[in-house]
Protein backbone atom coordinates (compact mmCIF):
# COMPACT_ATOMS: atom_id res chain seq x y z
CA UNK A 1 0.00 0.00 0.00
CA UNK A 2 3.07 2.30 0.68
CA UNK A 3 4.47 1.49 -2.73
CA UNK A 4 1.20 2.51 -4.65
CA UNK A 5 0.46 5.71 -2.30
CA UNK A 6 3.96 7.03 -3.12
CA UNK A 7 3.40 6.38 -7.09
CA UNK A 8 0.09 7.90 -6.91
CA UNK A 9 1.67 11.13 -4.76
CA UNK A 10 4.22 11.61 -7.31
CA UNK A 11 1.68 11.24 -10.32
CA UNK A 12 -0.37 14.04 -8.38
CA UNK A 13 2.36 15.90 -7.69
CA UNK A 14 3.26 16.33 -11.90
CA UNK A 15 -0.69 16.63 -12.75
CA UNK A 16 -0.87 19.78 -10.11
CA UNK A 17 2.37 21.75 -11.66
CA UNK A 18 0.78 20.97 -15.07
CA UNK A 19 -2.26 22.60 -14.23
CA UNK A 20 -0.73 25.42 -12.48
CA UNK A 21 1.53 26.35 -15.08
CA UNK A 22 -0.41 26.13 -17.80
CA UNK A 23 -2.96 28.22 -15.89
CA UNK A 24 -0.73 31.13 -15.84
CA UNK A 25 0.29 30.60 -19.55
CA UNK A 26 -3.17 28.97 -20.90
CA UNK A 27 -3.62 32.26 -23.53
CA UNK A 28 -0.15 31.88 -24.48
CA UNK A 29 0.19 33.28 -28.33
CA UNK A 30 3.58 30.99 -28.84
CA UNK A 31 1.34 27.99 -28.50
CA UNK A 32 -1.21 26.46 -31.01
CA UNK A 33 -4.08 23.70 -29.51
CA UNK A 34 -2.87 21.51 -32.20
CA UNK A 35 0.60 21.56 -30.93
CA UNK A 36 0.32 20.73 -27.23
CA UNK A 37 1.09 17.29 -27.18
CA UNK A 38 3.44 15.42 -29.16
CA UNK A 39 5.39 11.87 -28.98
CA UNK A 40 8.63 10.85 -29.73
CA UNK A 41 11.08 7.80 -29.62
CA UNK A 42 14.34 7.29 -28.10
CA UNK A 43 17.48 4.83 -27.61
CA UNK A 44 20.49 5.00 -25.60
CA UNK A 45 22.47 3.20 -23.00
CA UNK A 46 22.82 3.07 -19.12
CA UNK A 47 25.73 3.00 -17.20
CA UNK A 48 24.88 1.19 -14.02
CA UNK A 49 26.48 0.39 -10.33
CA UNK A 50 25.03 -0.30 -7.22
CA UNK A 51 25.24 1.33 -3.96
CA UNK A 52 25.95 -1.00 -1.23
CA UNK A 53 28.09 -3.85 -3.20
CA UNK A 54 30.76 -2.47 -1.92
CA UNK A 55 31.97 -1.56 -5.32
CA UNK A 56 33.48 1.65 -7.25
CA UNK A 57 32.82 2.44 -10.70
CA UNK A 58 30.10 2.49 -13.25
CA UNK A 59 30.83 -0.62 -15.40
CA UNK A 60 27.59 -2.32 -16.39
CA UNK A 61 26.50 -0.70 -20.00
CA UNK A 62 23.37 -1.83 -20.67
CA UNK A 63 20.85 -0.92 -23.30
CA UNK A 64 17.98 1.89 -23.02
CA UNK A 65 15.21 2.13 -25.51
CA UNK A 66 11.45 3.31 -25.33
CA UNK A 67 8.98 6.03 -26.29
CA UNK A 68 7.69 9.94 -24.74
CA UNK A 69 4.85 11.53 -24.94
CA UNK A 70 5.23 15.20 -24.67
CA UNK A 71 2.88 17.87 -23.31
CA UNK A 72 3.66 21.62 -24.45
CA UNK A 73 3.11 23.96 -21.23
CA UNK A 74 4.81 27.02 -22.52
CA UNK A 75 7.13 27.75 -25.16
CA UNK A 76 9.92 26.77 -23.08
CA UNK A 77 8.54 24.14 -20.65
CA UNK A 78 7.83 20.90 -21.40
CA UNK A 79 6.09 18.29 -19.42
CA UNK A 80 7.25 14.22 -20.68
CA UNK A 81 5.85 11.16 -19.67
CA UNK A 82 7.95 7.77 -21.22
CA UNK A 83 8.19 4.18 -21.48
CA UNK A 84 11.89 2.68 -21.18
CA UNK A 85 12.91 -1.14 -21.86
CA UNK A 86 16.13 0.03 -19.37
CA UNK A 87 19.17 -2.56 -18.74
CA UNK A 88 20.86 -1.59 -15.31
CA UNK A 89 22.85 -3.90 -12.50
CA UNK A 90 26.60 -4.18 -11.32
CA UNK A 91 29.56 -5.54 -12.25
CA UNK A 92 32.04 -7.08 -9.42
CA UNK A 93 34.83 -8.62 -8.06
CA UNK A 94 34.80 -12.27 -6.94
CA UNK A 95 36.89 -12.62 -3.60
CA UNK A 96 38.86 -15.04 -6.11
CA UNK A 97 39.92 -13.32 -8.24
CA UNK A 98 39.76 -9.72 -6.73
CA UNK A 99 43.70 -9.60 -5.80
CA UNK A 100 44.77 -11.52 -9.02
CA UNK A 101 47.42 -10.70 -11.78
CA UNK A 102 44.97 -9.28 -13.83
CA UNK A 103 41.68 -9.02 -11.92
CA UNK A 104 38.14 -8.94 -13.65
CA UNK A 105 34.99 -7.82 -12.47
CA UNK A 106 33.55 -11.30 -13.56
CA UNK A 107 30.18 -11.27 -11.15
CA UNK A 108 27.43 -9.59 -13.31
CA UNK A 109 24.56 -8.75 -12.03
CA UNK A 110 22.03 -8.10 -14.69
CA UNK A 111 18.48 -6.41 -14.25
CA UNK A 112 16.16 -5.54 -16.68
CA UNK A 113 14.01 -2.99 -15.70
CA UNK A 114 10.56 -1.31 -17.27
CA UNK A 115 11.17 2.77 -16.59
CA UNK A 116 8.33 5.04 -16.57
CA UNK A 117 10.17 8.34 -16.04
CA UNK A 118 8.08 11.58 -15.43
CA UNK A 119 9.89 15.06 -15.69
CA UNK A 120 9.73 18.58 -16.99
CA UNK A 121 12.29 19.62 -19.83
CA UNK A 122 12.96 23.22 -19.31
CA UNK A 123 14.44 24.84 -22.90
CA UNK A 124 17.12 27.67 -21.94
CA UNK A 125 16.09 29.77 -24.73
CA UNK A 126 12.98 30.13 -26.77
CA UNK A 127 14.69 29.11 -29.94
CA UNK A 128 14.54 25.84 -32.45
CA UNK A 129 17.98 24.96 -31.63
CA UNK A 130 18.97 25.59 -27.87
CA UNK A 131 20.23 23.70 -24.54
CA UNK A 132 17.78 22.20 -22.23
CA UNK A 133 17.71 21.21 -18.67
CA UNK A 134 15.28 18.31 -17.24
CA UNK A 135 14.03 17.07 -14.04
CA UNK A 136 11.44 14.91 -12.23
CA UNK A 137 10.86 11.46 -10.79
CA UNK A 138 11.26 7.52 -11.90
CA UNK A 139 8.89 4.53 -11.44
CA UNK A 140 10.84 1.04 -12.38
CA UNK A 141 9.74 -2.07 -12.15
CA UNK A 142 11.64 -5.33 -12.69
CA UNK A 143 11.11 -7.51 -15.15
CA UNK A 144 13.91 -9.65 -15.19
CA UNK A 145 17.26 -10.90 -13.03
CA UNK A 146 20.39 -12.66 -14.39
CA UNK A 147 23.56 -13.41 -11.95
CA UNK A 148 26.31 -14.77 -13.35
CA UNK A 149 29.23 -15.59 -11.00
CA UNK A 150 31.54 -18.38 -10.16
CA UNK A 151 31.86 -19.19 -6.25
CA UNK A 152 34.41 -21.98 -5.54
CA UNK A 153 33.73 -21.94 -1.83
CA UNK A 154 30.39 -21.29 -1.08
CA UNK A 155 30.44 -22.19 2.40
CA UNK A 156 32.62 -19.02 2.70
CA UNK A 157 32.05 -16.50 -0.18
CA UNK A 158 28.50 -14.75 -0.36
CA UNK A 159 26.10 -15.51 -3.53
CA UNK A 160 24.34 -13.13 -5.19
CA UNK A 161 22.47 -15.77 -6.76
CA UNK A 162 21.47 -16.45 -3.26
CA UNK A 163 19.15 -13.15 -2.78
CA UNK A 164 18.04 -12.03 -6.54
CA UNK A 165 14.61 -14.16 -5.41
CA UNK A 166 14.29 -11.61 -2.23
CA UNK A 167 15.13 -8.41 -4.79
CA UNK A 168 11.86 -5.75 -4.74
CA UNK A 169 10.42 -4.98 -7.90
CA UNK A 170 9.56 -1.53 -7.51
CA UNK A 171 11.50 1.62 -7.35
CA UNK A 172 11.43 4.93 -7.07
CA UNK A 173 14.36 7.52 -8.67
CA UNK A 174 15.00 10.86 -9.08
CA UNK A 175 16.38 11.75 -12.51
CA UNK A 176 18.74 14.92 -13.18
CA UNK A 177 19.47 15.69 -16.79
CA UNK A 178 20.81 18.13 -19.40
CA UNK A 179 21.29 18.18 -22.74
CA UNK A 180 20.46 20.12 -26.74
CA UNK A 181 17.82 20.40 -28.69
CA UNK A 182 17.63 20.78 -32.28
CA UNK A 183 15.27 22.57 -34.58
CA UNK A 184 14.88 19.20 -36.55
CA UNK A 185 13.24 16.77 -33.71
CA UNK A 186 16.24 15.58 -32.55
CA UNK A 187 17.48 16.14 -29.37
CA UNK A 188 20.92 14.66 -27.23
CA UNK A 189 19.99 13.64 -23.41
CA UNK A 190 22.65 12.94 -20.80
CA UNK A 191 21.42 11.95 -17.18
CA UNK A 192 21.97 11.14 -13.85
CA UNK A 193 18.95 9.08 -12.23
CA UNK A 194 19.60 7.38 -8.40
CA UNK A 195 16.91 5.50 -6.20
CA UNK A 196 15.72 6.85 -3.55
CA UNK A 197 14.83 3.44 -1.47
CA UNK A 198 16.82 0.45 -1.59
CA UNK A 199 15.39 -2.88 -3.43
CA UNK A 200 17.11 -5.06 -1.37
CA UNK A 201 17.63 -5.12 2.31
CA UNK A 202 19.49 -7.91 4.61
CA UNK A 203 18.28 -7.18 8.21
CA UNK A 204 20.66 -9.66 9.35
CA UNK A 205 23.93 -8.21 7.62
CA UNK A 206 26.97 -8.29 9.91
CA UNK A 207 30.48 -6.96 9.08
CA UNK A 208 32.94 -9.32 9.26
CA UNK A 209 36.66 -8.38 10.04
CA UNK A 210 40.32 -9.16 8.28
CA UNK A 211 37.46 -10.75 5.17
CA UNK A 212 37.90 -9.30 2.03
CA UNK A 213 34.85 -7.37 1.09
CA UNK A 214 33.81 -9.27 -2.08
CA UNK A 215 33.08 -12.21 0.23
CA UNK A 216 30.71 -10.65 2.57
CA UNK A 217 27.44 -10.19 2.59
CA UNK A 218 25.81 -6.94 1.80
CA UNK A 219 23.57 -5.02 3.73
CA UNK A 220 21.37 -3.85 1.04
CA UNK A 221 21.26 -2.71 -2.61
CA UNK A 222 20.48 0.30 -4.58
CA UNK A 223 20.82 1.64 -8.04
CA UNK A 224 22.09 4.35 -9.64
CA UNK A 225 23.08 4.95 -13.24
CA UNK A 226 24.01 7.82 -15.85
CA UNK A 227 22.65 7.24 -19.26
CA UNK A 228 22.83 9.05 -22.89
CA UNK A 229 20.01 8.90 -25.65
CA UNK A 230 19.68 10.31 -29.11
CA UNK A 231 15.72 11.11 -28.87
CA UNK A 232 13.75 12.05 -32.17
CA UNK A 233 10.27 14.12 -31.74
CA UNK A 234 7.85 13.05 -33.85
CA UNK A 235 5.74 16.48 -34.25
CA UNK A 236 7.93 19.08 -33.48
CA UNK A 237 7.36 22.47 -31.93
CA UNK A 238 7.11 25.49 -33.68
CA UNK A 239 9.54 28.15 -32.12
CA UNK A 240 11.45 30.74 -33.02
CA UNK A 241 14.41 30.78 -35.58
CA UNK A 242 17.83 31.81 -34.50
CA UNK A 243 18.29 34.90 -34.69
Amino acid sequence: MKKVLSILSLINICIFCIQSVYAQDKYSKNIADSERFSAGVLIGFNNAQMDGDFQAGFDKVGLMTGIRGIARITSQLDFNIEMLYSKKGSKIFSADFQFAASPTKDRIIDLTYVDAPMYFKWLLKDLASTWHVEAGGVYSRLINTKVTERITNPQVNFSYEEIAADFGKDDLSILLGFGHTWKNGFAINGRYTFSVKKFYKNNEFDPIDNVPLAAQDVAFLRNYHYSLNLSYTIFQRALKKKR
